[in-house]
């Protein structure tokens, strides 16, 4: 028994000598649930929280769940195309028959996911979680302490109302949870409440937000930039006001899609909302030196700028937007993808035309999986004098490819620019000849030639065909 026991200790012994370079601790982090019970933690988590307003912005997740379909925006290509190719099911929910779903993953997303890269959470409910913690353990603060954090206060009730915000405008009745969750809850059924219900919660909260913040403009320079204004809160709590009143005559409506859309119904709403908003427009117009009305430049509110300043961000007309930092670690699975994938809507699928243009900053993301209505071109009644059309769509894309890839004329096309359209003392075109390039320089595109050409084209006095496709560029 001695000889098995003295055996056992020498090779426990060996275990932990052999162990001993792969079993030393490591500490992953020395915070706790507690450290949110502190006023350094309350703040901390109040910044993180502002992740949620990045989320509709960045790249398909929020093209497909917020802008597809609706009045200015439809796909490039038509639902039927997509199926075909496998990017949707017949239904757009359910599973597909060739490919991958759209819809479904997004909405997933929105309610709430872990990214499988970098471990951090995303989507709805988690930021609804973090808020809640937040509220529950600011009411276990001392005075001086709730005193001081009053603005934050106002911003997380701002941050949890969008995010309800955006998960009832894509799946409609949700559950209302107003509470944390320490570990596993009792049990994981969460029944929706209705949309009246959950306005009513909105509501209420925003209206206790637009009290408790700031009245004041942060501007770039200053540290508080992109922090949720009293006038943020004020335009938010507005549109809610205007979205209940919309729907206010629905509740008993025989379209099933209108009376989905009912949240309650109450006299005062329209009133309410000519408050709130009157209370935005008032303060920016009159009482902030910072604000002299609309931007002078409409198109700075579109600039793309290579360096990471965005002073776009700083137009005097904007009231709230989202913050992106800059090493791309915490800002989610694309990072700041709206500076390009905002661009889908005012430019085109211009590298597939065969108009000698490649993939260019310039020109913005070409593959575009929305375009604008023809509503959206059609709000422009003045095109030829509304400087805010030319600032908003790229009309004129100039050659960027030095390989000749454009397209070529052919003899019909060839004969009828030479007879109709080629400028005097220009020589004439042949048969095969790229366009957008000189005749001398067949395949040495250049920056001042015009590659490709959108134009407006009425039904009631169309383009004569051969006209358009005789164009020494792409029409």
């Amino acid at each position: 028994m001695k000889k098995i026991c003295l055996a056992l200790l020498a090779v426990s012994v060996f275990a932990f000598t052999a162990c001993e370079d792969f079993l030393e601790e490591e500490v992953v982090t020395s915070l706790t649930q507690d450290y949110y019970k502190t006023k350094e933690g309350l703040e901390s988590l109040c910044q993180g929280s502002y992740k949620i307003l990045r989320y509709k912005g960045d790249y398909n997740q929020g093209e497909y769940l917020f802008g597809a379909n609706n009045d200015i925006e439809v796909y490039s290509w038509s639902n039927a195309d997509r199926i075909v190719n496998g990017s949707y099911a017949p239904d757009a929910w359910g599973n597909a028959v060739t490919g991958g779903q759209r819809i479904t993953p997004f909405v997933n997303n929105l309610i709430g996911a872990v990214t499988t890269s970098q471990k951090f959470t995303e989507g709805c409910y988690p930021s609804i979680g973090a808020c809640n913690v937040f509220l529950e353990n600011y009411a276990g603060l001392s005075s001086a302490d709730q005193t001081a954090l009053a603005k934050r206060k106002g911003e997380i009730l701002f941050l949890r109302t969008y995010s309800y915000y955006l998960i009832s405008n894509v799946v409609g009745p949700c559950p209302l949870i107003l509470k944390s969750y320490k570990g596993m809850p009792d049990n994981f059924y969460f029944p929706k409440a209705s949309l009246e219900t959950l306005y009513k919660q909105l509501i209420g909260d925003m209206r206790t937000a637009v009290e408790l913040l700031p009245q004041e403009t942060y501007t770039l320079t200053s540290s508080n930039f992109g922090r949720i204004t009293k006038q943020a809160a004020a335009h938010f709590l507005s549109k809610l006001y205007l979205h209940r009143a919309q729907a206010a005559g629905w509740a008993n409506s025989s379209l099933t899609d209108l009376k989905m859309l009912y949240k309650g119904n109450v006299a005062t709403d329209l009133d309410s909302a000519i408050y709130y908003s009157s209370l935005v427009i008032d303060f920016m117009d009159d009482n902030n030196p910072n604000f002299g009305g609309l931007s002078t430049d409409f198109g700075d509110l579109w600039k793309i700028e290579a360096t990471s300043t965005n002073t776009r961000d700083g137009q005097q007309e904007i009231l709230l937007s989202a913050q992106y930092e800059p090493t791309q670690t915490y800002n989610g699975r694309y990072g700041d993808a709206s500076a390009l994938s905002l661009t889908h809507v005012y430019n085109s699928n211009h590298t597939n035309q065969d108009a000698g243009i490649l993939r260019d900053i310039n020109y913005g993301r070409p593959y575009a999986t929305l375009m604008p209505s023809d509503w959206a071109y059609d709000a422009f009644t003045d095109k030829a004098n509304d400087s805010r059309y030319y600032k908003s769509f790229l009309t004129n894309y100039y050659t960027t490819d030095i390989s000749g890839n454009a397209k070529a004329w052919d003899a019909g096309t060839a004969l009828y620019y030479n007879t109709y359209l080629k400028p005097l003392g220009e020589a004439a075109v042949t048969a095969g000849q790229k366009r957008g390039v000189k005749a001398a320089d067949l395949y040495n595109a250049s920056l001042e030639n015009v590659g490709l050409v959108y134009v407006e084209n009425s039904k009631d006095q169309p383009y004569d065909s051969l006209w358009v496709m005789s164009q020494p560029y792409v029409m």
